[in-house]
């Protein structure tokens, strides 16, 4: 079964990732992560 963890900025991921972890554990679960993009910056991706 597919559980979706929803998060957009930095603290979500904080929020969820004790979630995330367990439900791995799990045999029965599939957990995903979701980025809304919330506070995404390119700065970091593009070259110059």
């Amino acid at each position: 079964m597919q559980i979706h963890f929803i998060a957009a900025a930095r603290p979500n991921f904080m929020k969820i990732a004790p979630l995330y972890h367990a439900f791995s554990k799990e045999t029965w679960a599939e957990p995903i992560i979701v980025h809304t993009g919330q506070h995404y910056d390119l700065n970091g991706l593009l070259s110059p």
